[in-house]
């Protein structure tokens, strides 16, 4: 039987009708099916990736190529959507990037040179949760920005080295004490509404950063033996660091920024402070529920001291309020 051209011509578009909703449906979401695999490398190039959510196997490791931001839009900010670079993107209110592994032994993930941005609901990226603790792992150049809770975080032995927490409600979040035995080195806290909240935790260790223009840039609860060493403290709204854990190390730290920058540890025991300079218009407060705090070589501009048994050496005091 003959065709007509016109025939033949819609025939060959069906056909590539076909193909092109087959290919659509099979690229529609490439990163996802690439972690369904365990121990899978996923590299993403310089482009925005709009997923519903990515849940990571063991041994995984997602790897762009960079990101850049013009805008320090605060919390919920549509300026977020300009984002350029290796851009995952999430809307809704669950979880964007996760990783909760089933058994409690050696297997690292690793996330390097990428953004994750959510439109102000939700949680960024999850490693872990009170019955799940992954074991190992890396995060390096990786910003976070613009959820409800920025990271997740209940893991043991990860180094995260250049994590940028932004505009989230809360930037990083620590609930169980699974989350031990950790190192940050260069995390930066900038418009969160809490930067770090701890509510419980054990022998972390955070070196060296900025913590800017949160409302409360550290909350520190049920933390023990966690170390602070080498943060900025600038602009932040209500209190630079809040301290209700015990047995923890506080070494040079800066706060001389505004007001709301100030340094309080309202509870806990056998906190140690060593070199830190609170200036400008903040202050040094310690309450009366913080027993044996001891402060040694620091600077404070001014200083309420509430506790009975405050052990203080070489210390220089502006004010003495």
């Amino acid at each position: 039987m003959k065709r007509s051209a016109i025939q033949i011509g819609f025939l060959l578009w069906g056909v590539n009708l076909t193909l092109f909703l087959i290919f659509s449906r099979a690229h529609a979401d490439p990163i996802t099916a690439q972690a369904e695999r365990n121990n899978t490398v996923i590299r993403l190039s310089r482009s925005r990736y709009d997923i519903s959510t990515l849940a990571l196997r063991p041994g995984a490791a997602i790897i762009g190529e960079g990101w850049s931001n013009n805008s320090n839009v605060g919390h919920g900010g549509h300026e977020w959507s300009t984002l350029e670079g290796s851009v995952i993107h999430c809307a809704g209110s669950g979880v964007c990037v996760s990783y909760i592994p089933q058994a409690h032994r050696p297997s690292p993930v690793h996330l390097e040179n990428l953004a994750i941005i959510g439109d102000g609901q939700g949680t960024g990226l999850q490693l872990g949760d009170a019955s799940h603790t992954p074991v190992f792992g890396t995060l390096s150049n990786v910003l976070i920005a613009n959820f409800s809770t920025g990271l997740s975080f209940a893991g043991e032995d990860f180094n995260f080295n250049g994590l940028f927490l932004q505009a989230n409600e809360v930037g990083l979040s620590i609930t169980t004490t699974t989350a031990n035995e950790n190192c940050w080195y260069g995390l930066r806290l900038q418009h969160n509404g809490i930067g770090l909240s701890i509510t419980s935790g054990y022998e972390l260790n955070f070196f060296g950063g900025l913590v800017q223009s949160d409302r409360v840039g550290m909350l520190i609860g049920t933390c023990s033996n966690c170390e602070f060493e080498g943060f900025d403290f600038e602009a932040n709204t209500n209190a630079g660091i809040i301290n209700r854990g015990d047995s923890n190390l506080f070494i040079n730290n800066r706060f001389a920024g505004g007001q709301g920058d100030n340094f309080r540890i309202e509870s806990g025991e056998h906190c140690v402070l060593l070199g830190n300079r609170v200036m400008g218009a903040n202050q040094m407060f310690i309450g009366k529920l913080a027993h044996d705090t001891v402060l040694l070589g620091n600077t404070f501009n001014g200083i309420v001291d509430k506790s009975k048994d405050t052990i203080s050496v070489g210390n220089v005091v502006l004010k003495v309020r």
